[in-house]
């Protein structure tokens, strides 16, 4: 849970697993052209992202994945064929450069980011554009049934401005464990199940990337509660 985001952390309650899942949205728009120098996406199709949405962007074959959030067209020129990242106010873009295999941070430029720029990092036809979805699972006090706990998920969403929206997937649930399967021999196979505290598979002492790409398959473990007390001859 402490590595959760910020609005999320004290919603979940201590002791029990939690994830997160980052995804594109299956809903795509195919790019027709794409300038890096003026940060704008041409569509074939029409779009009404209004500014602030984040968006994800792949090239046609996935070898490169980029995340922005849409800085225009304003809301009332809505729907467009043209998608702009720039960056700026209203945005959490620090460069206009989305193509290439680098982390937007400080370092980075309007204009470059990781060595590439505004001639290397366009997206070609057939990349697609799409929502980002980013929702987090996890267990907290129920917000319909006083003093039950909860399968909950929080996602991010854009209405008016960028925010997160709570809601209530079971009640009842009090605990939820993930097993992370793991191959370690490259054989494309599960050889182990670890948790996540147990994820140093190349035993360097440190959890990072190279570790989590070794997982293959994820076991979940939910705990129910009786929503209603049980006596000693009573059946559920």
């Amino acid at each position: 849970v402490a590595s959760f985001p910020t609005p999320v952390q004290p919603l979940a309650s201590v002791g029990s697993d939690a994830f997160i899942v980052r995804r594109g949205d299956s809903d795509e728009l195919a790019v027709e052209s794409h300038v890096a120098a003026s940060a704008t996406i041409g569509l074939y199709k029409q779009h009404s992202f209004p500014p602030g949405t984040p968006l994800m962007i792949t090239d046609a074959n996935c070898s490169y994945v980029g995340l922005f959030q849409v800085s225009a067209p304003n809301a009332n020129a809505l729907p467009a064929s043209k998608i702009v990242h720039n960056t700026g106010s209203g945005t959490n873009n620090c460069t206009k450069i989305i193509r290439g295999s680098f982390v937007c941070d400080a370092s980075c430029k309007a204009v470059s980011c990781g060595g590439y720029g505004t001639t290397t990092g366009s997206y070609g036809p057939g990349s697609k554009v799409m929502r980002f979805i980013s929702r987090a699972y996890f267990i907290g006090p129920s917000n319909v049934l006083t003093g039950m706990p909860a399968l909950k998920r929080q996602s991010l969403v854009m209405e008016t401005a960028l925010t997160t929206k709570s809601e209530e997937i079971a009640q009842g649930v009090e605990d939820m464990q993930l097993l992370y399967g793991v191959d370690t021999n490259a054989d494309a196979d599960v050889n182990q199940y670890r948790t996540a505290a147990q994820m140093d598979v190349d035993g360097n002492g440190v959890i990072n990337n190279t570790d989590w790409d070794k997982v293959r398959s994820v076991r979940f473990a939910l705990v129910f509660r009786s929503q209603n007390p049980v006596g000693a001859n009573q059946k559920i």
